[in-house]
């Protein structure tokens, strides 16, 4: 297999000299290929038009205003999508706290998903109450960045987008087909984000609701002092804002109806209490089913 060097592609020289800081990157040569574009961080995410198992969609009419976690899952042949799937539904009541409208996406068709939920919310006694769109021949798919051909040529890894009210990518997360994400650790980043966003501060590694935010290089110590009225310096790089309230402030939950107009397809399932905190771990939870 042959090699080059990745900035030869961008008209780079890749005769360096000795002392030449820049780094180089040996690139096989079968990766060596012109990329389309995908969302990355910061991009406003295109509005798409498709059918769902709530009916055809105008993604951005759909959204619009509104916090948007879109997911991906391959299949409904798979029990990890039943156990993701599940779980986003477990959840639905901590999304719609923070003022978050929740959509799928499948590469199987809408009525055999639509089937799927109906068995789901027999198995596992919820109720699936977001859409899901079809994407059988993976259209979106692709446009996504949700094909990972080293994996599978035509089917979406579990990949994950949050997006603010503008429709700007803030978070992106990718798992692999045999391995099912985590809800808990996605609730954790929105707040995060909700919460840097609110403050205008930093949000530490394992951060959670209640924990220390960090003030950023580019505010002063005596700013944000004044504005949350206090801040524990370790370093000078390192400045704590301890149990910050404005972290935790309203969010808007206005307009989420559309996730749960249509019924589901045989009648909505009891669904549980809510519970007190964001612990959301459905397969666990076939026990109780009887």
């Amino acid at each position: 297999m042959g090699f080059g060097n990745i900035f030869a592609r961008r008209g780079h020289s890749t005769e360096f000299g000795p002392n030449d800081p820049r780094p180089t990157v040996d690139l096989p040569d079968e990766y060596r290929r012109s990329l389309d574009w995908v969302p990355q961080l910061g991009d406003i995410f295109p509005n798409f038009h498709a059918d769902s198992t709530r009916g055809h969609i105008d993604f951005h009419d759909w959204a619009e205003g509104r916090w948007v976690y879109l997911f991906s899952h391959p299949s409904t042949r798979s029990g990890i999508s039943a156990t993701e799937v599940a779980s986003i539904a477990s959840a639905a009541e901590f999304f719609r706290e923070r003022g978050v409208a929740v959509m799928g996406l499948c590469n199987d068709p809408a009525a055999s998903h639509a089937r799927w939920e109906a068995e789901l919310a027999a198995l596992f006694r919820l109720r699936v109450d977001f859409p899901v769109i079809d994407d059988r021949q993976a259209h979106l798919s692709r446009a996504f960045g949700m094909i990972h051909p080293k994996l599978r040529e035509t089917m979406a890894i579990r990949k994950s987008f949050i997006l603010d009210p503008s429709m700007r990518v803030r978070l992106m997360f990718e798992y692999p087909l045999d391995v099912g994400r985590s809800i808990d650790e996605t609730l954790r980043a929105i707040d995060a984000l909700q919460a840097a966003d609110r403050t205008q501060l930093g949000v530490p590694a394992d951060w959670e609701t209640g924990d220390s935010l960090l003030v950023p290089p580019f505010r002063s110590t005596e700013d944000v002092r004044n504005a949350f009225g206090g801040v524990e310096v370790l370093a000078p790089f390192l400045r704590l804002v301890p149990r910050c309230p404005q972290a935790r402030g309203p969010v808007r939950t206005e307009g989420l109806a559309p996730n749960a107009a249509p019924a589901a397809p045989d009648g909505p399932a009891d669904r549980p209490e809510p519970r007190a905190e964001a612990q959301v771990q459905v397969f666990p939870r076939r026990a109780d089913v009887a």
